[in-house]
C-alpha cells in the first residue's frame, strides 16, 4: 500500500494531471515571451528608423506667414495672416536656391 495514505491510482493521477498543466503552464509562458520578443523587435525597428532619421511624421503646427515663427495665437486675434504648414523638424528645413 502506498505512504502517506494514498493509492496508487492517486499517485499516478496526480503525476500525470501535474505534467499536464506543468505543459500548458510552460506553452503560456513561451506565447507571452513571444508577444513580448516581437514588441521589443518593433520598438527597436521604430528606434532605428527615428535614429537615422526616416520617420519624419511629425504633426502640422502653425507658423507666421511673415517671420517664419512658430506662433501660439489663435487665428482671430492674429496680426500675421496664419496657415498650418507641416514642417519636419528632423532635417525638414533643406538647402534654397544653394544655400545652406
Amino acid at each position: 500500500m502506498a505512504s502517506n495514505g494514498r493509492t496508487l491510482k492517486e499517485w499516478a493521477t496526480f503525476d500525470i494531471m501535474g505534467s499536464a498543466a506543468s505543459k500548458i503552464v510552460n506553452e503560456v509562458v513561451v506565447a507571452d515571451n513571444q508577444r513580448l520578443e516581437n514588441k521589443i523587435t518593433k520598438l527597436t525597428s521604430l528606434v532605428r528608423q527615428l535614429a537615422i532619421g526616416q520617420n519624419h511624421n511629425s504633426p502640422p503646427v502653425r507658423v507666421c506667414d511673415i517671420c517664419a515663427s512658430i506662433i501660439d495665437i489663435p487665428t482671430t486675434t492674429s496680426i500675421h495672416t496664419t496657415t498650418t504648414y507641416a514642417i519636419e523638424f528632423l532635417g525638414g528645413f533643406g538647402q534654397a536656391d544653394g544655400h545652406e
